[in-house]
Parts: C-alpha cells; structure tokens; sequence
C-alpha cells in the first residue's frame, strides 16, 4: 500500500486517496497506477480498493464491487485505539480502525477471546504464546519471568523488584529496558543457573554491572566495560548463544542473544543489570532483557540448546 497527500485535502492518511462522498469517489478517473489503491469514503464510511478502471469499479473491502454511485456499507469498527485479542467480533474479515493512529486492521481468526488482528502498518496482535515453567521437564525450574508488561512469576516464590526499567518490544513480545545507571531487576531466592534473553546496545555510557549477588551472601558478579565486555567475573561461567564467554571478549551488540549463567554453588538471589552496594550505583543502561529463567541445578549442554530453541 503505498502513501500519498490526498486528492481532496492536505491530510497524509494510510490510504491513497480520501473522498467526501460516494459521488465523488465515482468522479475520480483512475490510470493503471491507481488500481488495488485504497481510497476512504468519508459518508458513508468505508474503504474501496479500485479492482478495474475500464469500466471504473470500486470493490469495498469484505464485501462486493461497487460503481455508479453504490453506497452498500461494510460495517468497520472505529475505536481510538488498538484491538484486543477479546474483542471477539462475528466473523473473520471485519475491519478494525483506529483513528488516532490511522492504522486499519483485519480479523484473521475470531476464536473467542483469542482473535488474531493484522495491521496495514504491520502491527500484529495475537494470544500470548503459551511457555511452559518447567521448560527441561525435571523440576528444575524454581522462577520464570515473561516480562511481558508486568513483574510476574509463574514460578509464584520469589520476590522480584525493578527499578529505572521500561518496557518495550522485546525477543518474545515485551521485554524489560535499563534507562539509567542505577536500573535493576531483582530476583530474590535460591538459584544455581539462570538463563535469558538480552538485547546490548552498539555503545553505552560508562562502565557498570551486568549482574551481582554479593548483597545476598553470595560472592557472584559481572563487572564490564563500556564496550560491553566482561572485565570481572566471580564464581560463574557465562554462555552466550550456547558458547563461553570469557573476560574481556565483547558480548555481541545490536541483537539478541541467548545468555546463560551457571554459578559455582547456589545464590540466595541476584540484581541483575546492577549491583547491590547501596548507595553507589553502577549498572549500564539500554541493555533490555526478556525470559529470564532460573534454575536449582547447573544447565548442562543440552539445556542450552533447548533454551536457546524455544524461541
């Protein structure tokens, strides 16, 4: 779908031409150029794409053609925001418009409460995955956090804060975003290895924490550069995308990648993306992270392989 300033107006909508009424609309003399181009009808409304300009047809979408002045109207839903998955309309194929954003979008499954919406300007909006908490099937899982717009443990034991985070669009729907140095996410309770997304950015600031669990009684850290590399490490092995990664060997930026750590004995709980010396604060900021998941026993190889194929 392509985008140009109106015929009729000085709006730039997503649609390709914008007309006041059905007569209008029939006024309009289209080239090969304008055909499957969407036009809105303001009264009444609806949308057409144009399907044939010898003889000139308009075909509504979701419904049939029209020509000569046919004002047949396709019932559209007209919101100020987005769908949601429990909209639940009657049929595939009804028509979403939001128009703060001008976004349109289609019902492509109407299971109930578990619709499907495809935006024109890409937006997909769909039912979370399901993602089981005992991903390696050993009751070896004791915390996993989705961070998909909220602080949920389906593990439902510990007790996790943040601080200075966003959420944003992440690996796996949403992800958890440092915005300052002094940003966290905390996890406390008893661990031996977790594993995660993580998103590093192409530069950061200064230098700071990756993670630390001396606050706990622990003596397990990640101290690193400004170029994103591991310059300190206590008591853990670090794996990214299934390999080691060792002091001073960058950690791959501008991507996602798989991180694991398996630490020498069991944690009480950990900070991640700072450190837990209060009231100095040294962590590193735009680093976004998502599925983080911890376990009560070391992953082995073919643990790694299986976290890092879920996704």
């Amino acid at each position: 779908m392509q985008h140009k300033d109106v015929g009729t107006g000085s709006n730039h909508i997503i649609h390709n031409y914008q007309f006041a009424d059905i007569e209008q609309r029939d006024q309009f003399v289209g080239t090969e150029a304008d055909l499957l181009k969407v036009c809105l009808v303001l009264t009444p409304f609806s949308y057409y794409t144009l399907s044939s300009i010898n003889p000139i047809k308009w075909e509504q979408f979701g419904s049939g053609t029209s020509g000569g002045g046919s004002s047949e109207v396709q019932e559209i839903i007209r919101s100020n925001e987005n769908p949601t998955t429990t909209i639940n309309p009657s049929e595939n194929g009804i028509l979403w418009v939001n128009y703060t954003t001008n976004e349109i979008f289609v019902c492509m499954d109407n299971t109930l409460n578990q619709n499907i919406w495809k935006g024109n300007n890409g937006t997909s909006i769909s039912p979370k995955p399901v993602y089981k908490f005992d991903i390696l099937g050993d009751n070896s899982a004791v915390s996993f956090l989705q961070l998909d717009d909220d602080l949920t443990d389906m593990g439902g034991a510990y007790t996790i804060a943040t601080t200075n985070t966003v959420f944003e669009v992440g690996k796996i729907g949403k992800c958890l975003k440092s915005n300052s140095d002094s940003s966290k996410l905390e996890i406390v309770g008893t661990m031996k290895s977790i594993s995660f997304w993580a998103y590093f950015p192409s530069s950061v600031t200064r230098n700071g924490y990756f993670f630390d669990s001396r606050s706990f009684g622990n003596d397990v850290y990640c101290y690193m550069n400004s170029n994103v590399s591991p310059c300190s490490i206590s008591l853990t092995t670090i794996y990214q995308n299934k390999n080691i990664i060792g002091q001073n060997v960058q950690f791959t930026k501008g991507e996602w990648v798989h991180i694991a750590l398996n630490f020498n004995n069991t944690i009480n709980g950990i900070r991640l993306l700072n450190h837990n010396y209060s009231p100095l604060k040294f962590g590193i900021t735009n680093v976004k992270i998502d599925h983080v998941r911890c376990f009560n026993r070391a992953l082995t190889t073919t643990d790694l392989e299986k976290l890092f194929a879920e996704v």
